[in-house]
C-alpha cells in the first residue's frame, strides 16, 4: 500500500466518472454480470490471479496451463524478482516508519527521511536475498539492475513517508504517536 492523500483519491476518481460519463456503457454489455453467462467463467473450481492474466509474457496462455493443469513452476524471470524485491522493500519500509516513529526518536519528517535513508542498502540487499531465497541465484547483472530500482522506490516511499508523517502533525499538532500512525501510515 502507499501513501495515498485521500484528496488525490477524489480527485482521480471524479476524472474516472467523467470519463465514463463521456464513454457511456455499450448497449450490448448492459445487464452483463460476472455471475451469469457469457461473462460467467468457465470452472469455479481454477481461479486465476490478476497477473496471470495482465502480466502475459507468453501470447498462447501455455504458461497458465503448464501451471495450473500440469502443476509446472515458471522459470525465473526479471520481473519475478523485480516483483518480490519491490514487495518486500514496500512492506519494510512500513514496518521501519511504524518501528521509528514508535521509538520516539523520530519526532518529524525530516528526521524520519534521515533514519529511514541510512537503512537504504541493507533494506534492499535483504529484499534481493529474499528474492533469490524464492527463486534462484541472480547473476550479478541482474541483482544491480535490482538494487537501482529498489533503492530509488526506497527512497520514494521514504520521502512519501516522511510527508505524510508532516501533514499528519500539522494537522493534529496535539495528538500521541499512535494518532499520528494511524493517520499517516497505510496498514500493512
Amino acid at each position: 500500500m502507499f501513501f495515498i492523500d485521500r484528496l488525490d483519491l477524489d480527485r482521480r476518481f471524479r476524472l474516472l466518472r467523467r470519463e465514463l460519463e463521456a464513454r457511456g456503457v455499450s448497449e450490448e454489455l448492459r445487464g452483463w454480470s460476472f455471475d451469469s453467462p457469457p461473462v460467467e467463467p468457465p470452472s469455479r473450481s481454477v481461479l486465476f490471479s490478476v497477473s496471470e492474466l495482465a502480466g502475459r509474457y507468453c501470447q498462447s496462455m501455455r504458461d497458465i496451463y503448464l501451471r495450473r493443469v500440469l502443476n509446472v513452476k515458471p522459470p525465473t524471470s526479471i520481473k519475478m524478482a523485480r516483483g518480490i524485491v519491490l514487495h518486500a522493500v514496500n512492506r519494510e519500509v512500513l514496518s521501519l516508519v511504524k518501528k521509528l516513529l514508535f521509538s520516539g526518536r523520530v519526532r518529524s519528517g525530516s528526521e524520519l527521511v534521515e533514519d529511514l535513508l541510512s537503512l537504504t542498502v541493507d533494506v534492499v540487499d535483504r529484499a534481493i536475498t529474499e528474492a533469490e531465497n524464492l527463486l534462484a541465484k541472480l547473476s550479478e547483472d541482474v541483482k544491480n539492475q535490482l538494487r537501482v530500482e529498489a533503492s530509488a522506490f526506497f527512497r520514494f516511499l521514504a520521502v512519501q513517508a516522511a510527508a505524510r508523517v508532516d501533514q499528519a502533525i500539522s494537522k493534529y499538532p496535539h495528538s500521541d504517536v499512535d494518532s499520528i500512525i494511524s493517520s499517516a501510515v497505510p496498514p500493512v
